[in-house]
């Protein structure tokens, strides 16, 4: 079932035109990469919904990058597990663009971010 998931993905972003780009996790924050105007960037960050903290993504200015987001279960029969948040951001237009990551429990809103990163691209 991971496998059709992940290939319906790649499907997707294959038929709008995208091409496959660079993976970024936590270490990457704060760090300038480029990119080509239909690439596809990929964030995964670890996270543990059963806490209720899940990852959301904004794209700064709106609309500069399609966002598709799902996520991946540990490999382990414990209850509670954490996993990965795979965020998939296809570029849509040439100019900077900055990605903000927060991790939090959305019923709190913003007081209850665990954690924030930011990623800048510019778009080519």
């Amino acid at each position: 079932m991971r496998r059709l998931v992940l290939a319906a993905i790649s499907a997707l972003s294959l038929a709008q035109g995208a091409r496959a780009g660079a993976i970024l996790t936590e270490g990457d924050a704060g760090m300038a990469r480029a990119a080509a105007v239909g690439e596809t960037i990929e964030l995964r960050l670890k996270e543990n919904p059963s806490t209720g903290y899940v990852w959301s993504v904004a794209v700064d200015p709106p609309g500069a990058a399609s966002i598709l987001s799902r996520h991946r279960a540990a490999k382990s029969s414990l209850v509670g597990a954490p996993g990965t948040r795979e965020i998939a951001l296809t570029i849509r237009r040439a100019g900077p663009l900055t990605i903000r990551a927060t991790n939090g429990r959305p019923w709190e809103g913003a007081a209850s971010a665990a954690q924030r990163l930011e990623f800048r691209i510019e778009a080519r």
